[in-house]
């Protein structure tokens, strides 16, 4: 199934997945999930813990997938702050919203570290580099984004050795700006630190609609990314009840997506 040049929905295993060409192009096995699961449309890859064994199926089903049979998503409990930590196995999973797996070449020692977010709503970014020897994976609420988590995430991968001419990044499905209401203060908080005002005044004195995409966007190119290595997904979640969970739209009980990368098997 193709969504355009730069992205396409793919069924593999019954699981239906959204891909990106760039991420394609240089080989990186990666995801972005969907609530689709055959016939069903009950895909939830649930919470960073408890341990589920119908959240871990799932999630190596995923894994799958992407492309890595065999490997597990690697979770954090997200925070919604711009902590960036390498991918590692531990219990309980770190507090943070971005980890990152790096090569041998890079000092990296487990290949098969697969750096994992979790959203239903929330924008998720995975980058890699173009040489194969770095992949991560960004969570960015709105409070993220007005920390600025993808601009940390870029100089972590910078002072790694990877610097962000060699980033593509793929932003993934998220709530867009005619369904993300937010006060005026959160629009504000976002705009310094995104360097400009990405809302739209809404219906209700004191708020706005916010896209939280377009903002990382922004953060991503002043990092030092190329505009031509940025791709958005051209989804909203909350208005794709077909394809995506949303929490804006259902409240408390939405399942969660995940969106997850590996190295190149090259690397």
């Amino acid at each position: 199934m193709s969504t355009g040049d730069a992205w396409r929905l793919d069924a593999s295993g019954g699981v239906t997945v959204l891909r990106c060409r760039a991420l394609d192009a240089l080989e990186v096995p990666h995801a972005f999930s969907t609530r689709r699961d055959g016939d069903r449309d009950d895909f939830d890859l649930g919470p960073a813990e408890p341990e589920e064994p119908r959240f871990v199926e799932r999630r190596g089903r995923l894994a799958a997938a992407a492309g890595v049979p065999g490997s597990m998503p690697v979770l954090l409990r997200q925070v919604h702050e711009a902590r960036m930590v390498p991918s590692r196995l531990i219990d309980p999973p770190e507090e943070a919203d971005a980890s990152y797996a790096l090569s041998p070449e890079l000092g990296g020692s487990a290949t098969d570290l697969l750096p994992a977010v979790r959203t239903a709503d929330c924008v998720p970014i995975l980058l890699a580099d173009r040489a194969g020897r770095a992949v991560a994976a960004v969570h960015a609420g709105w409070r993220g984004t007005a920390a600025g988590i993808a601009t940390k995430a870029v100089m972590e991968l910078a002072r790694l050795g990877v610097p962000p001419i060699e980033l593509v990044a793929a932003i993934g499905p998220c709530i867009g700006p005619s369904s993300y209401e937010v006060s005026a203060e959160v629009a504000e908080q976002v705009a310094c630190t995104s360097g400009e005002d990405f809302s739209a005044p809404a219906g209700e004195p004191g708020k706005r609609m916010l896209d939280l995409a377009r903002a990382n966007r922004r953060q991503l190119s002043w990092s030092g990314l190329e505009e031509g290595n940025i791709h958005v997904a051209p989804f909203c979640t909350a208005l794709r009840s077909d394809l995506f969970f949303s929490y804006r739209r259902d409240g408390a009980a939405a399942g969660r997506m995940m969106a997850l990368a590996g190295l190149p098997a090259r690397a």
